[in-house]
């Protein structure tokens, strides 16, 4: 089972009960151990294995935690993406153009192009979608978040192009990659992961963990996870990300990868 857990520094351990409803829909059980002589630990047991999302805010007098429920995914033979709302986000914008490709490209206008082509192709399969950085505005990365979050977005999907240094040559680093930063979102980075290296055939420069991208870090609310297309640096990998029909494979990867991940949820649920 999923659980959150958080620790509280110069406090003890007062409690004299704990309330459980049998209404509660997400969390099973609430634990308190202390753990060290001013080191109190309290845990939040889920009912399910996956943690869809939450807030936490401290008041004068309280913590206030708020633990998201799992949408409710449509059942077979509906796609997954049935009534999902999906935040997208391109890398970068504006005076921000990110990397540079060996050919002149600029990566903020690569991440604009590949996440129109996903946003086409998870309205296609029934999603609703939401691009937080819309044409080529500098919308700060703390806009992005607060839009996704706003919105209420089921899922939020950030799409980038890499860049290595030329030291040892243009073609020293290649491949295609996906991050995430909080350990409950790992699934969905890794399914995603399998499928740009299955259809892409692109060497795999890794699922790559604890990432602080900001809207990776600050989001919370929803399942988030960012994609690296390929490296900007090495021309191989750029005229790939150039391509509109290697970018519509690559984006259909994206869609699998997630609808993988989905059917997953789904199967947990004992909804199909």
């Amino acid at each position: 089972r999923a659980a959150i857990e958080i620790d509280f520094d110069g406090a003890h351990n007062a409690a004299t009960w704990i309330s459980h409803r049998p209404t509660a829909k997400v969390v099973r059980e609430v634990t308190i151990r202390q753990v060290g002589s001013d080191h109190l630990r309290l845990c939040i047991e889920l009912k399910g294995k996956q943690l869809w999302g939450y807030k936490c805010s401290v008041t004068n007098n309280a913590v206030v935690l708020t633990i998201r429920r799992p949408p409710k995914l449509a059942l077979l033979p509906d796609s997954p993406f049935k009534g999902l709302t999906i935040a997208l986000e391109p890398g970068h914008g504006g005076d921000n153009s990110g990397a540079g490709g060996v050919s002149g490209s600029l990566e903020k206008d690569i991440n604009r192009r590949a996440v129109e082509e996903l946003a086409r192709q998870f309205e296609a399969a029934g999603a609703k979608i939401v691009i937080v950085r819309k044409d080529d505005d500098s919308t700060s990365l703390a806009e992005r978040v607060r839009r996704a979050v706003t919105t209420n977005a089921d899922l939020c999907i950030s799409v980038h192009a890499n860049f290595a240094g030329h030291e040892r040559g243009y073609l020293r680093v290649s491949g295609t990659s996906t991050y995430y930063k909080w350990p409950f979102y790992r699934d969905l980075a890794e399914a995603i992961h399998a499928r740009l290296l299955d259809i892409t055939k692109l060497a795999d420069f890794g699922n790559v963990g604890n990432f602080n991208y900001y809207p990776l870090r600050a989001n919370t609310w929803m399942p988030s996870m960012l994609v690296e297309q390929a490296f900007m640096s090495n021309p191989e990998d750029e005229a790939k990300t150039l391509d509109p029909v290697f970018r519509k494979e690559m984006m259909r990867a994206v869609l699998l990868g997630t609808q993988d991940w989905l059917n997953r949820m789904r199967a947990e649920a004992g909804e199909l």
